[in-house]
């Protein structure tokens, strides 16, 4: 995923948190045939012009 920027009035964060996929490899060289990331996961609630929108990105 990109970097992503929203208007922060109109944003707000849930929850959010971090996957620490190397715990389940033996070892770093492995975790990077996957990827050299840490994935990132995030729950927000968006607003917009009087309604709530509800969305989760994973």
């Amino acid at each position: 995923m990109a970097n992503k920027f929203f208007n922060s009035g109109k944003l707000k964060s849930l929850n959010f948190g971090v996957k620490l996929i190397y715990k389940s490899f033996p070892n770093m060289k492995a975790v990077r045939r996957i990827s050299d990331h840490i994935p990132v996961w995030a729950e927000f609630e968006f607003f917009a012009e009087g309604l709530k929108l509800e969305e989760e990105s994973q």
